[in-house]
């Protein structure tokens, strides 16, 4: 293989007068021919059709009728077009908006967008093509949710389908920018170098990938210099740690996307029924754990199945649609609801034959409502967690039923052994011994928890359970019970249930929620705040 400085031009040095900002950037006028070329990349201009509609637009806009010769080739066409729009005052930027309106918002559209923006450039057109030859064809996990965390947006409607780094980046460079914020555009680049990094150090990126990281990590550089150089310490710092940092779901390669559901019980009855709030919040930034809230609902319990599955439709059908992540279910629950077998319900209609049970479709985490918002127990939590994700050493406890209701000797070996990160309790939380063995574990700070919900599991399920979770490294545990439950065979009561009806709370200290702080150290109170 050839070495680096073989493969491709050398991107400019800091010293020639490039890579700067916008302000420091003067828009070379194309072409006639340059911008009949970027018209024949958006299909519908090489359509009799689309370019008749493009016609009538500009008509309608300059209110005079653009008289040009019937020529039917469309190149030919397309260069008298550009001509007579040339001659209209903002001719060129009424033609672009024609095109869009037709063609809609697409890779070809932006790039003749960005390439007739009355903005001066971001770029010199050297080292716009350098970057651009680095960019295509790299496809990263997360792409468009990089995209989108560039913009400054939540969940903001991406341009068009994104299929390489260089979609992302170059219509990023028409985004605008924040009031004190890098460029969108250097900020993807500085994620999707996290990105890259990570899965280089997992050993999951290929040789040519390694090489685009190195100049894209090059490039970075010289723009962080260049801000410097130019006063803009802050935004040069801002892209610095956004691109060392390490991401805090370093739990997993992946980066998946969550729907958070929290439970509570509500005192009142209505009608009789057992009433509960049920709660939720989404989770899409690809580095940062950010969870939006959505709008709380009071529902009976016994249709919270209905309304779980309604909110997993709208994920799917809105704003998860356009991501090509997996998607995650986490469960906030009371400890006197967290036996509740959502692994077994569904989000298919009551019509369909056969429903797919959540748990064969979706991870399916649990987490504990009391530990969340327990400050005291935070500690002790964070550090465990830290030993699973380093995956080293860490050991799972097997409880046995022998051992007595209050297990003194389950929560002093749970104490005094810090490598311990998982337990698998003796049987279900609801009634004891199982009750009291979930509260040692969440106690002494054990992130991981399963428990088969029914009292005598059956030996097969029991040493399948013991076969994923007893090693030191238990970081796709969530994957494995997952796999185990779509391999598991139906049970017995012949409702389509599956036979592993096993739970998995799987509690990362970094997931907090709005309605309770953040897993920071409590900060002392003042004399005149006591």
């Amino acid at each position: 293989m050839a070495d680096d400085e073989t493969r491709s031009p050398a991107l400019v040095p800091p010293a020639a007068p490039s890579l700067g900002h916008a302000q420091e950037q003067v828009r070379v006028e194309l072409t006639t021919a340059e911008i009949v070329d970027l018209l024949t990349d958006v299909s519908n201009m090489r359509e009799a059709t689309g370019r008749a509609i493009v016609v009538d637009y500009i008509s309608e806009q300059v209110r005079a009728p653009l008289l040009l010769p019937d020529l039917p080739q469309p190149k030919y066409y397309l260069y008298h077009l550009v001509h007579a729009c040339k001659e209209i005052p903002d001719g060129l930027q009424v033609l672009v908006h024609a095109v869009e309106f037709v063609a809609g918002q697409t890779a070809a559209v932006a790039r003749l967008k960005r390439m007739l923006s009355p903005v001066r450039a971001h770029l010199e057109p050297v080292v716009e093509t350098q970057v651009e030859d680095l960019l295509t064809g790299l496809r990263v996990p997360s792409l468009t949710r990089l995209y989108v965390a560039a913009t400054g947006n939540s969940i903001a409607t991406v341009p068009f389908r994104l299929t390489d780094a260089w979609d992302a980046f170059s219509a990023l460079l028409d985004h605008n920018t924040a009031p004190g914020k890098p460029s969108p555009h250097l900020i993807f680049v500085a994620m999707l170098l996290q990105t890259m990094q990570t899965r280089q150090s997992a050993d999951n990126a290929s040789t040519e990938e390694a090489w685009r990281l190195k100049r894209l990590r090059e490039w970075m550089t010289m723009q962080t210099e260049q801000l410097r150089g130019g006063g803009n310490v802050a935004q040069a710092d801002y892209l610095d740690r956004m691109r060392d940092r390490s991401g805090v779901l370093a739990a997993r390669d992946d980066k998946p996307i969550y729907l958070i559901i929290q439970l509570e019980p509500l005192p009142e009855l209505v009608e009789g029924r057992v009433m509960c709030r049920l709660s939720h919040w989404r989770q899409v930034h690809p580095l940062e754990w950010r969870p939006e809230p959505g709008e709380d609902q009071v529902v009976p319990l016994d249709a919270v199945p209905e309304h779980v599955g309604a909110l997993i439709h709208e994920a799917e059908r809105g704003w998860a649609y356009e991501l090509d992540d997996s998607l995650v279910l986490e469960f906030v629950l009371p400890l006197d609801m967290i036996n509740l077998g959502v692994d077994q319900w569904t989000r298919d209609d009551p019509e369909m034959p056969d429903p797919t049970p959540l748990g064969a479709e979706y991870e399916i985490l649990v987490r504990s409502q009391e530990r969340l918002r327990a400050l005291s127990f935070h500690r002790a939590w964070r550090q465990r967690w830290q030993v699973l994700v380093d995956a080293v050493d860490g050991l799972a406890y097997l409880a046995t039923a022998a051992e007595p209701a209050h297990p003194r000797p389950m929560g002093d070996r749970l104490l005094s052994s810090r490598e311990i990160v998982a337990c698998v309790l003796s049987g279900p939380p609801d009634r004891e011994p199982g009750r009291t063995e979930l509260w040692k574990s969440l106690r002494a700070g054990i992130p991981v928890v399963l428990w088969h919900r029914a009292d005598e599991p059956p030996p097969e399920v029991r040493e399948a359970v013991r076969r994923v979770i007893d090693r030191p490294d238990i970081r796709d545990l969530p994957g494995d019970i997952k796999r185990l439950r779509g391999n598991a065979p139906p049970a017995d009561d012949r409702n389509g249930h599956s036979a592993l009806a096993v739970t998995l709370l799987w509690d990362d200290p970094n997931h907090f929620l709005d309605d309770v702080r953040a897993l920071r150290a409590p900060v002392p109170r003042t004399r005149q705040s006591m």
